[in-house]
């Protein structure tokens, strides 16, 4: 087999039209128009053109008609790329406006951009990925090339890398709302089966995309939209990556001696995957590994800064309450560092015992801690950690003979959450700043004013799935799907009670308006079962 390989190259291009100015037709719309041609003056049709705002956001894109012409609905400043097969992407800086912004693009054999034929050989027969219940035409975004680089997530993200093509709404860090439902509507799978978490080991990840009308009648479900991943398998070829990056604050610019300002947060992560044939052409392995540290900083309240002000709180009444908990033994402000430790790992074997069968089996597992101080700049507490753990064992089966085909999923998974205060003593709440008669902000001092709760959780997930094609398009339809939850969280003890005060001279006197306090943890537990045959 010979293949071509065809050139992918960008050019910055002064458009025509004179300088671009920022205006408005007679309808109060904003556009961008013009025609594409090529080097020979002719229309260039089907050429794509996608213009994405300066200051970041989505993109918007159009293809040229017959006559070369495009048409973008934008408004503002835009970097405007125009690109087709065998020309030079052209890419320029354009005001949206009325005034037409007509593009010439240059062949790429004009500018010696050719390549010479590549001759491919194909290894012996590899794994293939399958996934379950994908409607005909929702092929999932593959994340190679031009496109890892410009999706808005973090690396290994589904929601953010599943969003590439702009047809979803961010809503959110790691969420998008889908057909302008709640994020919360969404389900995200992996593989073809329910998946507790919201991001993979970015070598793990194969590709990730949306299906935006899971509604399946055989099964009664529906949701906003199908967040769905895809992992890596194994091949014939060993090979593998590690990728690190750091940010480091003493590497970050803090400002001129004295100025308030402050380098910012540590940011580290060190991840890589690879893997190979154990036995080649049926035994193949991968696994994939992500680590990361991360620090974030909450500022105190300052009577000094205009941040109390903003509060509505005066800086004498905040000033004398901080001497007031100083002399609690509690501290002087909100201010501290957390610092967040996670790691994911995933481990993949696929056995290919046919020429029409493939059995997967995979190992997934996260964990998470975090240590420093809680709260906001209106909680002046101490410090704690909360930790978890989760993960799950995948296996499938997917057989293929003639018409027939049969697939069979089952994932377990489960998980727990820890929390852990480092100061057991009572929480105080104030009203400050309700001595001048017109009301007050609440604050919070001593211990934390809210708990995560410990949490166990686990899951089951199996399906069966077979079809059978027949003639003139008919096909037949069995199978069956169970899934069960179950959750237990358990609330923390606070013995040492909740003194809520008035005033900040309620507070100096030691008279409490109210104290609550809890004796005992609240134990909740929830299960849930579903079961349908079709």
């Amino acid at each position: 087999m010979r293949f071509v390989a065809g050139a992918c190259l960008t050019a910055i291009l002064l458009v025509s039209g004179g300088a671009p100015a920022l205006a408005q037709d007679a309808g109060g719309a904003t556009y961008i128009a013009g025609v594409v041609t090529g080097p020979d003056g002719k229309p260039l049709p089907d050429a794509q053109v996608t213009a994405r705002p300066s200051a970041g956001g989505l993109a918007v894109s159009a293809r040229t008609d017959a006559a070369g012409r495009y048409h973008l609905d934008v408004r503002g400043e835009h970097v405007v790329t125009v690109e087709k097969e065998g020309y030079v992407a052209a890419t320029a800086l354009v005001l949206a406006g009325p005034a037409p912004h007509n593009v010439r693009l240059t062949a790429a054999e004009e500018r010696g951009y050719t390549l010479d034929p590549l001759l491919v050989q194909a290894p012996a027969r590899a794994p293939v990925p399958v996934r379950r219940g994908e409607s005909p035409g929702s092929g999932l975004s593959s994340l190679s090339g031009h496109s890892a680089a410009a999706y808005p997530g973090d690396p290994g993200d589904l929601a953010g890398s599943s969003g590439i093509s702009g047809q979803y709404v961010p809503s959110g860090a790691g969420a998008i709302s889908v057909s302008g439902q709640p994020p919360s509507g969404n389900r995200v799978t992996v593989d073809g089966a329910g998946f507790d978490a919201s991001s993979l080991p970015p070598e793990a990840m194969a590709a990730a995309g949306v299906l935006a009308h899971p509604y399946d009648v055989s099964r009664g479900q529906f949701t906003g939209g199908e967040i769905a991943g895809r992992t890596l398998s194994g091949t014939n070829l060993w090979g593998g990556v590690f990728r690190t990056s750091i940010q480091h604050p003493s590497l970050q610019y803090a400002g001129p001696a004295g100025a308030s300002g402050a380098a910012g947060p540590l940011w580290a992560q060190v991840g890589g995957g690879g893997g190979g044939p154990l036995v080649r052409g049926r035994l193949f392995v991968y696994g994939a590994v992500q680590a990361t540290t991360r620090s974030s900083f909450s500022s105190p309240l300052d009577p000094a800064g205009a941040e109390a002000l903003r509060y509505g709180i005066s800086p004498d009444s905040l000033r004398r309450f901080l001497q007031l908990i100083r002399g609690f033994g509690i501290g002087e402000g909100a201010g501290g560092e957390r610092r967040t430790h996670a790691a994911s790992t995933i481990a993949r074997i696929d056995f290919l015992p046919g020429a029409n069968h493939t059995a997967t089996l995979r190992l997934d597992g996260r964990a998470r801690r975090s240590d420093g101080a809680l709260g906001s700049p209106l909680a002046i507490t101490s410090g704690g950690r909360d930790e978890g753990k989760d993960g799950g064992v995948f296996a499938q089966l997917v057989s293929r003979m003639g018409r027939a085909g049969n697939d069979l999923t089952v994932y377990r998974s489960g998980g727990t959450q820890r929390s852990l205060r480092t100061y057991e003593g009572p929480t105080g709440r104030l009203w400050l700043g309700q001595d001048t008669g017109v009301g007050g902000t609440l604050v919070s001092f001593g211990a934390a004013p809210f708990s995560i709760p410990d949490e166990d959780r686990s899951a089951l997930e199996a399906a069966e799935r077979f079809t059978l094609s027949l003639n003139g398009g008919h096909q037949i339809l069995l199978g069956g799907a169970y899934q069960a939850e179950r959750v237990v969280r358990r609330g923390a003890a606070d013995a040492s009670g909740t003194f809520t005060f008035a005033s900040l001279a309620e507070l100096e006197a030691g008279r409490a308006q109210r104290f609550t306090r809890s004796l005992g943890g609240q134990t909740g537990e929830m299960s849930s079962d579903y079961a349908a045959i079709f």
